[in-house]
């Protein structure tokens, strides 16, 4: 809505000064009637209004508009600021000084470098996380590839021992089942010769003569004599012995067991970054505002700027309150005199002790120091 005629009306120009949408008639008055005033399309008004507050060159506290800037707070001032806040700073200059060519000075220009460095060291950054990732992925391969050679070396070695107990088994189960071949061989030959000695003794028995008989016995007899020695030679020679045959696993594969309980371990390093950032120092730089000049008492020239007339006769001291009130206290009097901003006597105030200096506090608390006692403080 255009704010001069009050009409629906879209407003095609925003007043930067005024605060005020314009259509294009009354955009063409207003830059007669306002000469110092800028407008913008409101187009551009709109895409800026995303950034920045269009109010910011007002005092939120006061509603009026800036007029000077503080650098020893760091704060801009409007006119009530600068009575209430900041009476008593020296570094107060016109807020035309700081804001003129801004957009040209160096200030600018470094802050405006700041950003490409800094969206530069973000890219390098995220760069640098690539090429991380990257290389976190290799290793991640590495460390497999390790686990599964050192699992199969492992593998390989066991495989390997195994082998050579198995071989160790197989040659003593061999070995004692060759002995005790030949020793069943031993004891089928006794058997078989008893077997025909039996067999000899019965024919005898059942069909020969005494003599045959007698003959046969004595034979037999040699036989079993023969047999019975051989069995007492096998048992002296430990042929007869039973073979207990075991295996001690080694100690330390069972350590492995009991004592190996990871396969390794993850060392995790924090390596500093060695990324090479920009810096051109300009996001270490503050803005530079300039300082008031400081000037000596010897230039300083006094202007009369008002005559007050009061029915103190001797003022020992004065003091100008933060609402712009002035009190004067006379000594000889004994009384302190208050004055209104135009410098109309408003009242007097007597006081015992009579007073000397005084100081403010606040617009309505005064410190007043009385003849031989300790300082006064009263509320106005």
């Amino acid at each position: 809505m255009c704010s001069c005629r009050r009409t629906v009306k879209l407003s095609e120009y925003w007043c930067r000064d005024c605060k005020k949408g314009l259509c294009g008639q009354c955009r063409e008055r207003h830059d007669l009637s306002r000469v110092n005033h800028t407008t913008i399309l409101f187009e551009e008004f709109n895409e800026i209004a995303q950034y920045v507050d269009d109010s910011t060159d007002f005092c939120n506290k006061h509603c009026r508009k800036y007029l000077r800037f503080c650098s020893l707070h760091e704060q801009f001032c409007c006119k009530q600021c600068l009575v209430e806040n900041h009476k008593d700073c020296t570094q107060v200059i016109h807020i035309d000084e700081i804001l003129k060519n801004i957009k040209m000075s160096a200030a600018f220009q470094e802050i405006n470098g700041s950003i490409e460095d800094v969206s530069e060291n973000i890219k390098r950054i995220c760069k640098d996380r690539e090429a991380t990732m990257e290389t976190q992925i290799k290793n991640t391969k590495s460390i497999m590839n390790q686990v599964k050679e050192t699992r199969t070396k492992i593998n390989a070695h066991l495989d390997e021992i195994q082998n050579i107990l198995l071989r160790e088994l197989k040659e003593i189960t061999d070995k004692v089942g060759r002995r005790t071949q030949e020793l069943n061989n031993k004891l089928d030959k006794l058997k078989n010769k008893l077997t025909k000695c039996q067999t000899c003794l019965n024919k005898v028995n059942k069909d020969g003569t005494e003599l045959q008989t007698f003959l046969t016995m004595k034979r037999i007899e040699k036989e079993i004599n023969h047999a019975d020695s051989t069995i007492h030679c096998l048992i002296e020679d430990g042929q007869l012995d039973k073979v207990d045959f075991k295996t001690e696993i080694q100690s330390e594969l069972n350590k492995i067991i009991l004592n190996v309980d990871s396969f390794g371990c993850m060392i995790n390093d924090d390596i500093h970054s060695d990324i090479p950032l920009v810096n051109r120092k300009m996001m270490q730089a503050q803005i530079v505002i300039p300082l008031a000049p400081k000037r000596s008492i010897d230039n300083i020239t006094l202007n009369l700027q008002k005559t007050i007339k009061t029915s103190v006769e001797t003022v020992e001291g004065c003091i100008l309150l933060p609402n712009c009130k002035v009190v004067l206290s006379c000594f000889q009097q004994g009384i302190l005199t208050f004055l209104s901003e135009n410098g109309e006597t408003d009242f007097n105030l007597s006081m015992k002790p009579r007073p000397y200096g005084m100081t403010s506090i606040d617009n309505n608390t005064i410190a007043v120091s009385a003849d031989g006692c300790s300082p006064n403080v009263i509320s106005v």
